[in-house]
């Protein structure tokens, strides 16, 4: 058998023979870590104030208790602050709790922020004796699910006392509190709110202003935000791939033949037309078996590998040209050698 004919079967023979080999490739889940984590915060208590100390002036003093970024957790039950010239010295203490545990958790998939407040008791500086609130349990919320909608949420026990006085809980809301001759707090109950793709919830928020004329502390104002997390959604994973090198083309099947010096015109165009369908039929397989990139029901990216449903009949389609190129040069070359002879 003349060379060319022979090649060109054997390449159709390896192109089939490849074909029937790739069948699809069960899917694998995506790489959990190709798109960036979200982002979860969690504070048990957090104070931003302003302190006015008796023959020192004005102290700010900004402290945190379980101030957590994800990954983390975190069990503390005690926040204090050093106030220069107040408390004969001593530590003043801020907020304490039976139980405070914050936890945060973020991958590429979800993130979340939960604290928990357990026996909570928060104090004004230069009211050491008389806690400015008491609760009995808060808890805060917020978690954010590639697919979903955020969520957030804030609860608030109803045994909840200001400055000695019981505070009526009923659901997210303002209170007022005032006690002559102490002072005033303003209160932000069980807040939640969530966006397209955040989350954030507050227990507790209060400001207040206090003069306790104790301890060298003249006058005390700021905030205290207790329980409070939040989320954000984990961005998009990595860019999606669909197969393809160069807007998806790896060859359109027009190879340019040449044909061989000395042979006839039909010769050369049998010839060429034989190599254009080989080089077709190579470049579809090819492209038939790319890697693609699928979404399977749980909306994660699942990336297959090997060839797909349309692969059997590219291959076919492919092999039949191949057949017929080779088989038309064949009998051109056989039949110059039966007129020349």
């Amino acid at each position: 058998m003349p060379a060319r004919p022979a090649a060109l079967l054997s390449v159709s023979a390896l192109a089939i023979g490849g074909a029937l080999a790739a069948g699809p490739a069960y899917a694998v889940p995506a790489d959990e870590h190709s798109g960036s984590a979200g982002k979860a915060t969690a504070v048990a208590a957090r104070a931003d104030l302003g302190i006015s100390v008796e023959g020192v002036g004005d102290v700010a003093v900004k402290k945190a208790l379980s101030d957590l970024s994800a990954p983390g957790d975190a069990q503390q039950t005690l926040l204090t602050a050093e106030v220069n010239g107040a408390n004969k010295g001593q530590p003043t203490t801020l907020v304490k709790a039976k139980v405070a545990h914050s936890s945060v958790t973020a991958d590429a998939h979800r993130s979340v922020g939960d604290v928990k407040l357990v026996g909570l008791r928060a104090y004004a500086p230069g009211l050491p004796d008389n806690p400015l609130l008491s609760a009995d349990l808060l808890t805060a919320t917020a978690s954010c699910e590639t697919g979903k909608k955020p969520t957030a949420k804030a609860a608030l026990a109803d045994n909840v006392t200001v400055l000695g006085k019981p505070i009526p809980v009923n659901g997210p809301g303002d209170q007022h509190v005032e006690v002559p001759g102490v002072g005033t707090v303003d209160l932000v109950l069980e807040n939640a709110t969530t966006t397209d793709s955040t989350g954030a919830a507050t227990a507790l928020r209060l400001k207040y202003t206090v003069t306790p004329a104790k301890l060298g502390v003249v006058k005390a104002s700021g905030e205290i935000v207790l329980a409070e997390a939040t989320c954000a959604m984990p961005s998009a994973s990595g860019a999606d791939h669909d197969g393809s090198d160069g807007n998806g083309s790896h060859g359109d099947g027009s190879g340019s033949g040449v044909a061989e010096g000395g042979s006839s015109d039909g010769q050369s165009s049998a010839e060429s037309a034989g190599s254009k369908s080989a080089e077709g039929a190579e470049n579809a397989v090819a492209a038939g078996n790319q890697p693609n990139t699928q979404t399977g029901d749980d909306g994660l990216n699942l990336a297959e590998t090997g060839g797909n449903s349309a692969t059997p009949v590219i291959a076919g389609a492919g092999g039949a040209l191949i057949l017929g190129g080779a088989a038309a040069v064949y009998l051109m070359r056989r039949r110059r050698t039966t007129q020349n002879n």
